[in-house]
This record gives C-alpha cells, structure tokens and sequence, in this order.
C-alpha cells in the first residue's frame, strides 16, 4: 500500500488508514516518521518502506504529488526509489556526512531491505515458472496396453517367452505411459508466488496482468493441496541437496532465499521496521551534488566570519560557509543551492534561503563574477528548463513599480527532470547531458555579479 510524504491527517485517521494501534503510531512518531501536530494534523515526513506487524507501506517521496497516479507508479518505479535510498546511504557514509544523519537511519540490512529483496525474487519467480511452469516429477504407470509403446526391459523381466517356427512372441507385453505428478515443491512454489503478488500487489499490477494464466494456475494448484503447506529451511534444504537438475536447484534457491528474509524477519523484537530516511531533502541535494562531481572551486576561498575582540585569545572564527554546489567556467563562479520544493512557484524557498545564495556571491573574492541558481525537481519534465528568477527590489514607489536593487545579484531557477536525475544517481546514466544543460539555461539568462562584469 502506498503513502506520500507530506500527506497530513489527524491521528485518529491516521490509525484508521493505517490499520495499526496506538502503541504502533507512538513508535512511527518516536522515530520521526511524523512531524508533530499543527492544528490537529499529523504530517508524514518518511520516505522508504515501514514494515508493521500486518502491513507494508511504501512511502513515496513528495514528488509524486504533483502529478500522481497509483496505475503509472510500478515495479521499477519502486525498486529505483530504494535503490536511491541505498546509493545515498553509501555515498554519505563514504563522506563521513555527520550532518547527514536522520531521525530514522538508513540500515541496509536483510530485514530493512526486504521488501525490495522479496520483489527481487518474485520477479525471478515468475520468469523461472514462464520458463519451466510449475514444479512436476515424471512418474511411470505400466500396463499391458497394446496401443501404447513396449517397455521392452519390463516385458522381458516379467513376460514368458514363447518360441515359434517365426520367432519369439510375449504374452505379456508391457508399456509404460509418463504421467507428470505435482509435487510439495509445486505447492510451495504457487503458495509463495501468490503471497508475494499479493503483499505487492500495490507495485506489481502490470505484473499480474502479465501473468494471468499463471495465476490462475497457481490458485488450483492451492486448491489442490487445500492446506498450506509448511515450507521451512531444512525442507527446502534437503530438497536442494538430494537433485542434480540445476533448474530444479535454481527453483529451490529462491525458495530458500524467500524463507532466509522471513526467518530474519520473525526473530526481530521491533514492531515496525523502517528503510528510508525522515530528510528526503538530503538525499535530493545529493543527487545534485553528483552531478557536479568532478567540478570543484574550493569554498576555502569563500570570506568567513570572525570574531575580532580585544583580549580574546581563543580561535573566535565561526563555522564555514559551504554552498551545495560551487564551480567555475571561464572564470565565472556558479554557486547552486538544490532545492526540494517539489510545488514550485507554488511552493518556493523563503527569504532565508534566497539570502544565503546572495551572501555567498558576495562572499567571493572581489571582482569575481557569478552566477546563483536554484535547483527543484520536476516529476514529469524530459528535459533541464529555466523557470524564472528571484530579485532584490527597492521599496514600492509612487509609479506603482518595484526597480530591481542592482546591488545584488539575481538568482536563477531551474527545474531538473525527476527520473533523468534518479538515472544519473544510479549510473544509469551519464552526468554530461544534465551538466550541459543546466550550463546553457544559466548563460541563457544571465545575472552576473562582480564589477568586472557590466
């Protein structure tokens, strides 16, 4: 079941919609999932997958809320936004990002990573049972038929012969018909397949429509053994270690893998389980970060505040400033801020953050040009676009108009295309095409800063 970040409810719906108790809600709220109540409504601030005692939801970033549709959201939509999660949990770690850590950490571990471990084998498991169908033996039924083909080895075993002028005739001969018998290892296989669709149904839909005849097949496979069946790992391990069909072995290895995940799941004392992280935000500015990877202009060289008092003889500097993204082209520094506002202009960074941009262009060394730029996702953009500026303005005069204050430099807003963006993190991708284009819509419209520059 799907959830989108930034959805609000009162508590008393979200334990509805929810389906979980109040010890349950504590627990998610403790962990930061939700932001504290404004009004009476709780905002959801989690994007990954929480795992209740009962339920599995999968939390979509803010996004999504734009333009979102739960038939166009699927499988690989799903695996690519855990995929995401996974390459920024490393990419932090690797910086040693202490800034970085979030009210519900990232652990990649086999019980937060489960969900996207269990699509993983359901999705082998349904390409194996296109490939071979569903688990059977070959069993032979021997008869005294005479319109089928002699098993001569049995015939002779149990057969008189009877010498004549002509020949040799048997009084019994027997044929043998193969018959294909289903095995526990069938039912295993259909109950297991039909438990995963089931519990993902939310992203595997197009699944589902794919393989409808199978489906349909592992239902009366079920009907057919009427009980569950009890599938452990010794079973299973026996089963693998007594064939030497490496299909059969292929097929009995994600069965394994299968009850590996839910045995870890069932020794964990939590009641819910997260993978995600409460500061989607972070991992956007990541993303941008990356595709900037081999630019750098030291922000050592950015002016710094400093105490300077008399008799004060301890350091007295403060903390350092450190744009996201800084670099320069021909001399021209680009200073960019990744922005997670996923509404915009409708929702648009405040004067705090357009101050800041301001601060570091003047922070550079003097007579240095720049340029300043926003960052925002755009869900359903195919390409990197210019979508305005922000400006310092003088007070309101008597014409009604408000002049640009020349003294500051304008800030650039650009819209970044979502899944392009999410392409390049996983490496799917090339940086280059991105990088390009972000250049071309800054010098497309140009607000330089620096006296150098008219």
């Amino acid at each position: 079941m799907l959830l989108i970040e930034g959805t609000t409810k009162t508590r008393a719906d979200w334990l509805i919609h929810l389906s979980c108790t109040t010890a349950e809600f504590d627990y998610m709220v403790d962990r930061g999932a939700f932001d504290p109540p404004k009004a009476g409504a709780w905002r959801l601030r989690f994007v990954g997958t929480m795992m209740l005692v009962d339920n599995l939801w999968l939390c979509l970033p803010s996004i999504y809320q734009a333009d979102f549709n739960i038939e166009k959201f699927d499988l690989i939509d799903f695996e690519r936004l855990s995929q995401t999660l996974e390459v920024y949990s490393r990419r932090s770690i690797a910086r040693n990002a202490g800034h970085d850590n979030v009210a519900a950490d990232l652990s990649p571990t086999d019980v937060s990573t489960s969900p996207l471990r269990e699509i993983e084998i359901l999705a082998a498991l349904i390409d194996w049972t296109f490939s071979y169908g569903f688990h059977t033996n070959d069993a032979e039924n021997f008869s005294s038929e005479f319109n089928r083909a002699t098993q001569w080895s049995k015939t002779l075993e149990f057969s008189i012969p009877i010498h004549t002028k002509t020949g040799t005739i048997y009084d019994r001969p027997i044929s043998a018909n193969a018959a294909r018998k289903q095995t526990e290892l069938t039912g295993m296989q259909a109950q297991i397949l039909l438990y995963l669709l089931d519990k993902y149904s939310v992203v595997t839909h197009r699944l589902i429509d794919d393989a409808y005849d199978l489906i349909t097949e592992a239902r009366i496979i079920l009907e057919y053994w009427q009980e569950k069946l009890p599938i452990s790992q010794p079973v299973l391990q026996e089963l693998l270690d007594a064939t030497n069909r490496d299909h059969e072995k292929d097929l009995i290895s994600l069965l394994l893998a299968f009850v590996n995940i839910r045995n870890v799941q069932q020794k964990k004392n939590e009641i819910i389980k997260f993978y995600g992280t409460t500061a989607f935000e972070l991992v956007w500015e990541d993303m941008c970060r990356n595709v900037f990877l081999k630019e750098s202009w030291g922000d050592a060289r950015l002016s710094n505040p400093r105490y300077d008092i008399e008799d004060f003889y301890k350091n007295a500097s403060t903390s350092p400033q450190r744009p996201d993204i800084i670099f320069s082209i021909e001399n021209i520094v680009i200073v960019l801020d990744a922005k997670y506002y996923v509404g915009f202009p409708s929702i648009r960074p405040n004067l705090e953050d357009i101050r800041k941009q301001i601060f570091y262009a003047l922070s550079l060394p003097a007579e240095t040009p720049s340029i300043s730029g926003f960052l925002f996702p755009r869900l359903n953009s195919i390409c990197v676009e210019y979508l305005g500026c922000v400006s310092m303005h003088q007070p309101l005069f008597s014409d009604d108009k408000f002049p640009k204050d020349l003294r500051f430099p304008s800030i650039q807003c650009i819209g970044l295309p979502w899944k392009e963006m999410v392409s390049v993190y996983l490496e799917r991708s090339s940086p280059k095409a991105v990088h390009v284009a972000i250049r071309d819509q800054l010098f497309k419209y140009p607000a330089y800063h620096g006296n150098s520059i008219d």
